[in-house]
């Protein structure tokens, strides 16, 4: 399913909310609770596979699937952007 395109002004509203927000608050405070979700999950699927590892080499491997997960979306971005390049 496309997505919405927003209106130049709906784009600068949101631009400027943000920038608000970030003015009052610590982006890390923010992410803050999302980060420490993405640790949990990632850490149970390397737990769920090997089960018998130590701690530290459990958030090692989960450090690497976050790496691998956020490498994918970038990947998805300059695919999406050649494909609208093309077009």
């Amino acid at each position: 399913m496309p997505k919405k395109q927003l209106s130049a002004a709906q784009l600068a509203q949101r631009r400027a909310a943000a920038h608000s927000l970030h003015a009052l608050y610590d982006s890390r405070d923010l992410t803050r609770a999302a980060r420490r979700a993405n640790r949990e999950r990632y850490g149970n699927q390397v737990r769920a596979e090997h089960p018998n590892l130590r701690p530290a080499e459990v958030a090692r491997r989960a450090r690497h699937l976050e790496q691998a997960h956020m490498q994918t979306i970038s990947l998805a971005g300059v695919r999406a952007r050649q494909r609208k390049a093309a077009s």
